[in-house]
C-alpha cells in the first residue's frame, strides 16, 4: 500500500492520469471472489495476463496490481505491482496510453450494458453501509513524543515510502447509535457505551496500521477498557456528552512481555440534535503507544513502543464514506464483535 502510495503521488502519474485516464480503485480481495458481474468483469480482464486461470478455491492467489484496460475489458498492458517504483509505473501508464491510440474507435467502445435492468450484487462480498447506520471517518498518524513530552507528528520512511495518514471507516449501527440518546438527560448524568460497538472499535480501529493492512484483536486481548459517557449540558434543542476511556490491549496477558500492544487514553465529544433526531458530531481521539505488528504479514512501523494518534469524526454522507471499514470483509464477526 506504501509503494502504491509513492507511485500514484508522483506529479507526472498525476498529471498523465488525470490527462488520459479514468482512474478506478477496488479491493482485490472483493473483487477476485465474487460471483456477479463485477467479479466477472474483473476476473476476465486479469485472465488475460500471466495469471490467466490460476484461481485457487476460495478466492487465493491475489490479483492485486495496476491494469490499464478499455471500457469493454480489453487490456492494454501486463499487470505490474509497482511496488515504490514511481518511475515503473510511468512507464507502465505510458504503455498502456500508446496501446489505446494504436485502437480502432471500435475498439474504444464501451461493452454492451443492460439497458436499464437492475444490476445484482453478490450479498456475500457486497458491503453497503446497513440502515441507519451512522459512518465515522478514521484516520491514524504517527506522531513522536518530543522533549516536554507533548506528542507532534512524525514523518518518517517505510523502506522509500512515506509514511502518511492512515484511512478507513467505522460502522455504528442503528441500534447502537439509538442507545447513546438518554431518555432523561440531565448534566452530570452517566450513559452506558454500547458494549457491541465498543468492542468493533477495540478489535477492529484501535490497530496501528501504518505500513499496512491491520490485524484483529480478540476479545480475550483487551486488558482493560474503561469507557465513561457523561451528559455535559441537555436543551430542548441538543444534548452534548463527553466521552472518557483508557484501553490496553496485548498479544499476551503480561502487556510488558507481549510481542504487540496497544495502550492510550481516549476521549470524545458527542452531539445529538434533538429536532432532527441525529448525531450532527461524533469527534474520537485515542492517543496510544503502539508496539509490534498484529498482522503477521506487515512488519512493525517503527521499533519499540512509538505514539499513534487516532482520530473519528463524523462522516457527511459523500461517495467516500460508502467504502466499507476494513474489518467488515469479516462482515459477521465485525457486526457481531
Amino acid at each position: 500500500m506504501l509503494g502504491r502510495a509513492l507511485g500514484f503521488s508522483d506529479p507526472e502519474v498525476v498529471r498523465i492520469l488525470k490527462e488520459n485516464f479514468i482512474p478506478v480503485v477496488g479491493d482485490d480481495w472483493y473483487q477476485r471472489r465474487r460471483k456477479d458481474a463485477v467479479g466477472t468483469y474483473f476476473r476476465g480482464i486479469v485472465d488475460q495476463t500471466w495469471k490467466a486461470g490460476k484461481w485457487e478455491p476460495n478466492g487465493g492467489d491475489n490479483r492485486q496490481g495496476v491494469y490499464c484496460f478499455t471500457p469493454s475489458g480489453k487490456m492494454l498492458t501486463e499487470m505490474k505491482n509497482v511496488g515504490s517504483q514511481p518511475g515503473e509505473l510511468r512507464r507502465v501508464l505510458q504503455l498502456g496510453l500508446d496501446a489505446w491510440k494504436r485502437l480502432s474507435p471500435e475498439e474504444r467502445k464501451t461493452a454492451a450494458t443492460a439497458d436499464g435492468k437492475e444490476i445484482s450484487f453478490d450479498a456475500a462480498y457486497h458491503r453497503p453501509v446497513p440502515a441507519g447506520a451512522l459512518v465515522l471517518r478514521q484516520y491514524q498518524r504517527g506522531l513522536k513524543r518530543d522533549p516536554d513530552g507533548a506528542c507532534s507528528i512524525q514523518d518518517f520512511k517505510f523502506h522509500e515510502a512515506p509514511v502518511w495518514s492512515q484511512r478507513d471507516r467505522a460502522w455504528i449501527l442503528q441500534d447502537e447509535w439509538k442507545k447513546l440518546v438518554p431518555a432523561d438527560p440531565k448534566p452530570g448524568a452517566t450513559v452506558e457505551f454500547p458494549a457491541v460497538f465498543k468492542n468493533r472499535l477495540l478489535r477492529f480501529h484501535f490497530v496501528e496500521a501504518l505500513v499496512g493492512e491491520p490485524g484483529t484483536w480478540s476479545l480475550d486481548q483487551v486488558r482493560s477498557a474503561p469507557f465513561k459517557l457523561t451528559v455535559e449540558s441537555a436543551t430542548a434543542s441538543a444534548i452534548r456528552m463527553t466521552l472518557e476511556g483508557t484501553v490496553l490491549l496485548s498479544t499476551e496477558p503480561d502487556p510488558k512481555k507481549s510481542r504487540c500492544g496497544l495502550e492510550g487514553k481516549l476521549v470524545g465529544a458527542l452531539n445529538y440534535d434533538c429536532a432532527k433526531g441525529a448525531f450532527d458530531r461524533f469527534d474520537l481521539v485515542l492517543m496510544a503507544d503502539c508496539w509490534g505488528a498484529l498482522n503477521a504479514h506487515n512488519a512493525e512501523s517503527r521499533p519499540g513502543r512509538n505514539p499513534v494518534g487516532f482520530a473519528f469524526e463524523l462522516g457527511t454522507g459523500a461517495d467516500a464514506d460508502r467504502v466499507p471499514p476494513q474489518g467488515a470483509r469479516l462482515l459477521h464477526d465485525y457486526l457481531h464483535p
